[in-house]
């Protein structure tokens, strides 16, 4: 065979190949991740708002565990007279296991949840709060043994 004719048939191959390519994503389909897409990106848009002006407050808020309970404790109580909202246990592996409480924060500033009901492994506590008409999201790790 001459070399004219190889370069003629590396040519066939190569637009061959890329026509296949090319039949072969405009088959998939390519929706986006969600219908509303724009919309969802502005509310996220709110979500990471919100997490900015959360700093304050993450830093304020502990959580400790031990073999009997878990204590959240707000640092600087006090300053947080007005806070509410709802804690979501988190459980990644298990959906099923996940679980939400209210935030009922003592006059210590202290709250406990029992260990007894949760099943051993990492945990994500996303608090929801809201304070004077603000909203407030915090995300803490928890490891139950």
């Amino acid at each position: 065979m001459s070399w004219g004719i190889k370069i003629i048939l590396v040519f066939i191959i190569f637009a061959g190949g890329l026509t296949a390519l090319v039949i072969i994503s405009m088959s998939k389909n390519v929706d986006l991740v969600h219908e509303q897409y724009y919309e969802e990106e502005i509310n996220y848009q709110k979500h990471i708002d919100i997490l900015e002006q959360s700093k304050i407050l993450n830093e304020d808020i502990n959580v400790t565990v031990d073999e009997n309970n878990i204590k959240l404790k707000l640092n600087k109580s006090e300053k947080y007279n007005n806070l509410s909202g709802k804690i979501n246990f988190y459980r990644s592996s298990d959906a099923s296991k996940d679980f939400i409480y209210d935030l009922k924060i003592d006059e210590s500033g202290e709250q406990m949840f029992p260990v007894n009901e949760m099943i051993s492994g990492s945990w994500k506590l996303k608090f929801e709060l809201n304070r004077d008409g603000k909203n407030y999201f915090v995300e803490k790790n928890i490891f139950i043994n």
